[in-house]
């Protein structure tokens, strides 16, 4: 389970933001992975974490390059019932989000056609979104619901203020709609590049929040799982008994000069651990033409 919030800004004032990005990544604490880093020597000017996991190293959930291409990978929840069993440990979604920001030769629409390529009859799901921010920004996604849905859908996301999680596409949480107002309360106080501290503490805040948006019946429909984990999966922050929960934040600013921060915090250790140490990393450089 991941949560993102954008705001797509195609024509900002001097001084102010093309986009603003906040994201949480959910996952088993015990399954390995590097906080965010330049992957170097392979691919010089991308940025982001790296999953660790046997056979699926390599792959990412979250990920920048100095091009302004950004890819985000959230998986689309499902009842234990419905959950696909893995049998290829390769199959790892993480490669479609390194895709964007790794093959500059390939357009959006193009990557897409290589990722549904490469899913094929999988049944795992995902939600893949991908931002094209040098020049006017341009934001798509790419989501398989499961079996049940029909096929690969589709979207282009207007410019304003999205709010996407892991809800199927005809399903609303709680969480994702509530949090979507707050992101926007926080957009409208802000006003300069120059207050983008200030905007990045009020971000991390929000991707704290603990406050269960419960009861949930979208939660319910989808997931049905116990009471407890469901409750759990309502927070924007999740905890689920230091097995499982949100363990890495990330938050993107590009200014109208097409200036970049790329933040990321990510738990070395278990929830529940006191205390809870967090590993931060800051990269800043402008965006370049390709």
């Amino acid at each position: 389970m991941c949560i993102l919030f954008v705001y797509v800004n195609p024509k900002p004032e001097p001084g102010g933001y093309k986009i603003i990005l906040a994201s949480n990544r959910d996952e088993s604490l015990s399954r390995p992975a590097l906080p965010a880093h330049e992957w170097l020597p392979n691919h010089g000017g991308v940025y982001g974490g790296m999953d660790m996991q046997p056979g699926k190293e390599g792959g990412t959930w979250l990920a920048m390059n100095k091009h302004g291409r950004i890819s985000v990978l959230l998986n689309v929840g499902q009842s234990d019932s419905e959950t696909a069993v893995i049998t290829d440990p390769s199959s790892g979604r993480g490669f479609y989000a390194v895709e964007w920001v790794t093959n500059m030769k390939k357009d959006m629409q193009g990557i897409f056609n290589i990722v549904k390529e490469k899913h094929g009859n999988r049944e795992q799901t995902f939600r893949l979104v991908a931002f094209d921010t040098n020049g006017e920004p341009k934001v798509g996604t790419l989501t398989y619901a499961g079996n049940k849905y029909d096929g690969f859908l589709e979207e282009f996301l207007p410019p304003g203020v999205h709010a996407l999680g892991n809800n199927a596409p005809d399903i609303t949480w709680n969480k994702i709609v509530n949090g979507k107002k707050e992101f926007e309360s926080i957009i409208k106080k802000t006003v300069s590049w120059n207050d983008k501290q200030d905007l990045l503490d009020s971000l991390i805040r929000l991707l704290g929040s603990r406050e269960k948006h419960w009861p949930d019946p979208g939660i319910v429909q989808q997931m049905k799982g116990s009471d407890l984990v469901m409750q759990c999966l309502s927070a924007i922050f999740v905890d689920i008994s230091r097995l499982y929960g949100t363990r890495t934040q990330t938050v993107i600013l590009i200014s109208s000069e097409n200036e970049a921060l790329f933040y990321e915090r990510t738990m070395d250790g278990a929830l529940g651990d006191e205390p809870v140490a967090w590993i931060e990393s800051h990269h800043t450089f402008n965006l370049e033409t390709e």
